[in-house]
């Protein structure tokens, strides 16, 4: 039985190990009596018969009370009543500065504000509006501090031109929800014979973490491996919960590299455009490539003589409003002379006409 109960606990591993080692020492034990050695062999089918029964009885008993635990809304990928734009998303367990998912949260108007919260690993500790930010734009980006001037080298880099990220402690929140299900705030979310994946979204009170909202999770059953619910991430349980579909970035991905340069071109005078972020948006347009690598039989393509001068008026615009440049290097380089080698590296067949 106590061989039966380890491999149930360590399961394979035990026994490719284990079976080889009980072999040996039955040879070892049984030298000169080949009875009981035949014995002995014939038992280690009947201790891996009860090994497999054992763990079979026991996944069946677990799967039924973890399919026994869930509710049908753990499983659903839709909320009824979308409650519209939040006023701060507290991201639990990201801790740091405004990132990825800040961004898309503010950029895509799903909330007013947000914040990377923490918890420590038994949930007691909480802070969770320590750093809040929130979107803004025109002359609030000229804002000489390394988070709105990142966040605008950042967002314009992914095609958002009128926007910055400020911070926003001045103004205490109103109402907050927390986003759960990072990191090891997973396993401060666990239910007893709860899926393995959770989303949750919990009201956020003055006590600290209140009621929780929407509950999501998915996962597989042991033993079967039946897969049970649909995998999601937070960003389909906020979009969900909040009926806010807007993605920016996805909408600037999309643009080709001509329409990329009309984008930039519309773009208010604040916050000035920057020109090394400017420029690697327009070398990831899905077409900008076509200007450096030629096809198999063919030429480099060409700007037309309109879109030669957009970006001439793009690299223009640029270097009049901001004459020194930072470059990928943080140095402190000539608008013009930077402008003119990305344009040596992006477009080289027409670089001599293109340059200032």
């Amino acid at each position: 039985m106590l061989f039966i109960a380890l491999a149930v606990y360590f399961g394979p591993i035990l026994l490719l190990i284990g079976v080889p080692i009980a072999l040996g020492l039955l040879v070892w034990w049984t030298r000169e009596r080949p009875l009981q050695l035949l014995g002995g062999i014939a038992f280690i089918p009947l201790l891996l018969a009860g090994w497999w029964g054992f763990s079979h009885t026991r996944d069946a008993v677990v799967s039924s009370k973890i399919e026994a635990a869930i509710r049908p809304e753990y499983l659903s990928r839709t909320i009824a009543d979308p409650v519209g734009r939040l006023e701060l998303v507290v991201a639990v367990g990201e801790g740091g500065d405004c990132s990825e998912n800040c961004y898309k949260i503010l950029v895509n108007g799903i909330a007013l504000k947000y914040s990377n919260g923490h918890l420590n690993n038994n949930g007691g500790s909480q802070k969770f509006f320590e750093k809040i930010f929130s979107l803004s734009s025109g002359e609030k980006c000229l804002a000489k501090v390394n988070l709105t001037q990142s966040s605008v080298e950042y967002l314009q880099s992914r095609g958002v031109f009128d926007a910055c990220i400020v911070d926003a402690r001045a103004d205490p929140p109103i109402a907050a929800i927390a986003i759960r299900g990072f990191q090891y705030d997973r396993n401060l979310l666990a239910r007893p014979y709860g899926l393995q994946g959770v989303r949750v979204l919990q009201a956020i009170t003055d006590a600290g973490l209140g009621q929780e909202l929407v509950r999501w999770e998915y996962g597989t059953l042991p033993g079967t491996q039946k897969r049970i619910g649909t995998p999601a991430e937070w960003e389909d349980l906020i979009r969900a919960y909040t009926g806010i579909s807007t993605d920016r970035f996805a909408d600037a991905q999309k643009l080709d590299h001509s329409q990329r340069m009309d984008a930039i071109l519309r773009s208010a005078e604040n916050p000035p455009l920057q020109l090394y972020p400017v420029f690697k948006y327009l070398r990831e347009a899905s077409d900008a490539s076509e200007f450096r690598f030629a096809r198999k039989g063919s030429n480099l393509r060409q700007l037309t003589d309109e879109e030669a001068t957009k970006l001439k008026a793009i690299g223009t615009r640029i270097c009049s409003a901001t004459p020194v440049v930072k470059s990928y290097s943080s140095k402190q380089v000539d608008c013009p002379k930077a402008y003119n080698e990305l344009i040596r590296n992006a477009y080289p067949e027409q670089a001599d006409a293109l340059m200032l």
